[in-house]
């Protein structure tokens, strides 16, 4: 795949995803056309990238947590286990506390 693309789908604008999470907190349904539906559908996809990297071979320990981290677009604590496979629709919206463990075959649906 090529390389711009992949930069591209990886993306994540931190003032767009804050500003959906108040406007679904708040109740706002996502409207077919309207600029958060585009966000959706890229950070689908960015999650969909990410946890093909996180499922599809053997990762190391500090290797899932950089993965889980880059997905969840914020610091994880180191004491969070995960077993994959693992799958999320959004991966910005998963808050993941000191301590969890997260087993196999643990699917988030964490559009808002």
């Amino acid at each position: 795949m090529n390389e711009d693309l992949l930069r591209e789908i990886r993306s994540a604008d931190m003032d767009l995803i804050l500003e959906f999470q108040d406007y679904v907190r708040n109740g706002a349904k996502i409207v077919q056309g309207s600029k958060w539906m585009e966000l959706f559908h890229h950070m689908t996809q960015r999650s969909i990238l990410i946890t093909s990297e996180m499922n599809g071979a053997y990762r190391t320990k500090e290797e899932m947590h950089k993965l889980l981290c880059e997905l969840t677009c914020c610091d994880i604590p180191e004491s969070v286990g995960l077993v994959p496979p693992f799958s999320a629709d959004f991966g910005a919206n998963i808050v993941i506390r000191d301590g969890a463990y997260i087993n196999a075959f643990v699917s988030m649906q964490d559009i808002g």
